[in-house]
């Protein structure tokens, strides 16, 4: 397997899939459910938006550390050089997304992780054209599921501001031109 950035290439040993084959596509299933740019990276269609609650963030950590105890077992030591990088690369971004829910009331909802991939909402429905009541509905979902992200990023926010977590002052004039930014974006929404 070669992995690629929102890319995975599954390669075979021997003609055979391997159990690493699997985590992989594991993997890759729950990236292109949850991010805009995997899936407009291939020009798929855009319907939605990974949802970022704490519940989400909980459920994802969860999905990790299933996908690296089964990778636990993938790793072989007779593996080839691809698997055994491809092997080393899934673990660290599992273990990163596993321990993400962690510092999730911390982590400070902005222009550096959010705004970015509500400003490819913009990007994925100007990709995807309205034809069909199929791009309809797709292009609904995912207003909608704009709205619930900015939702979400709103209630973290209050509780952050409940518990005397603020971003830095002298962070407050790139978040207001990111956020400028993705107003202006989103008035065609």
């Amino acid at each position: 397997l070669a992995v690629l950035p929102f890319l995975v290439i599954p390669l075979t040993v021997h003609g055979q899939a391997s159990n690493l084959d699997s985590v992989v596509a594991q993997y890759e299933k729950n990236l292109f459910e949850r991010s805009i740019g995997a899936r407009l990276a291939v020009g798929g269609i855009v319907s939605g938006m990974a949802s970022t609650t704490e519940a989400d963030m909980a459920a994802q950590s969860r999905f990790a550390a299933d996908l690296l105890q089964a990778l636990r077992h993938a790793r072989q030591s007779g593996s080839s050089v691809e698997e055994r990088l491809t092997a080393d690369v899934l673990v660290w971004q599992l273990e990163d997304l596993r321990l993400a829910q962690q510092d999730f009331r911390f982590q400070l909802p902005g222009p550096y992780n959010i705004g970015e991939s509500l400003g490819l909402v913009s990007v994925a429905l100007a990709a995807n054209p309205v034809r069909t009541d199929a791009d309809r509905a797709a292009y609904e979902s995912l207003v909608a599921a704009a709205g619930a992200r900015i939702d979400a990023m709103r209630e973290r926010l209050a509780w952050q501001a409940k518990h005397g977590i603020r971003i830095a002052k002298v962070q407050i004039p790139r978040v207001a031109t990111a956020l400028r930014g993705i107003r202006q974006e989103s008035s065609a929404w």
